[in-house]
């Protein structure tokens, strides 16, 4: 089976289905939705479509590139592709607020 989307139709989805987890009333925080999330849903959107960019259409690649998110957001790089930003010389961690702000 071959996926028909394309990047943009791929990350717009995957952030349709994050919102229910990631905003919700007081009433239903930590039962339906998370504050620990609420920050999520865009970088996590930024970062598939960086990772669909950049994976060279190597499935396996792919998956390592998502996977990898949950060590972005406790901080650790080391095990980032060589295309990241986090790699370049002279990207210092004290960027990564705005870096996960609006550009990947």
């Amino acid at each position: 089976m071959v996926n028909s989307y394309d990047t943009w139709h791929g990350t717009k989805n995957v952030a349709k289905q994050l919102r229910p987890i990631c905003a919700g009333t007081v009433r239903t925080r930590d039962r339906t939705w998370f504050t620990e999330l609420s920050d999520k849903a865009r970088c996590t959107k930024v970062h598939l479509y960086w990772c669909m960019r950049n994976c060279g259409g190597n499935p396996d690649r792919l998956r390592a590139m998502i996977m990898n998110i949950s060590k972005h957001f406790q901080g650790d790089h080391q095990s980032c592709y060589s295309e990241s930003p986090y790699q370049q010389p002279g990207y210092s961690s004290t960027k990564e607020a705005s870096h996960y702000a609006g550009s990947h």
